[in-house]
């Protein structure tokens, strides 16, 4: 899938300026109980060698209402799964092993599982699914290295936070 495909994907046009979150609605009808409107929007972990104060702050409560139809038990599901390869990283570099290399491709496999949640998923809350999936591929894709991979982490325990917190 090429970056334009992507951007289309999480709701973003292109425009003269770059990219911008496309805010209309498709259709002129008023959003009904099993229709949510989000804006999705392009993760970016540092900012001048730094992890951004926004990422875990303001984006992360965004990215919390847009996953307010996925259940705190998936949301904490996908997160258990990935302190428990953010785990096996870290044992195998205590044995002297390189963790990250050894479990990337286990990264990875977050998007088929998160593939999978959104085929599983009701009608009714397919959407907040996909801003799920839309997520975790993001940060899978961003997650090319143990540093990354270490933000992403943080970024996720964040968003289930403010998850928690809205319920």
């Amino acid at each position: 899938m090429s970056m334009g495909d992507a951007k289309r994907k999480a709701g973003f046009r292109e425009s003269e300026s770059g990219s911008k979150p496309d805010n209309k609605r498709k259709d002129s009808g008023r959003k009904n109980e099993t229709e949510e409107v989000t804006t999705r929007s392009i993760i970016v972990f540092r900012d001048n060698g730094k992890l951004r104060k926004e990422l875990l702050t303001s984006e992360a409560k965004d990215w919390a209402d847009a996953l307010q139809q996925v259940s705190s038990t998936q949301l904490r599901n996908f997160y258990n799964e990935v302190k428990t390869l953010q785990s096996r990283i870290e044992a195998a570099n205590s044995l002297g092993e390189n963790g990250f290399d050894r479990h990337e491709a286990l990264i990875g496999l977050l998007k088929a599982k998160a593939a999978y949640a959104v085929a599983r998923s009701e009608s009714s809350r397919r959407n907040a699914y996909e801003c799920l999936q839309d997520m975790i591929c993001q940060c899978v894709d961003l997650s090319n290295t143990p540093e990354a991979f270490e933000h992403f982490c943080i970024f996720f325990e964040a968003v289930l936070g403010f998850h928690k917190g809205r319920r």
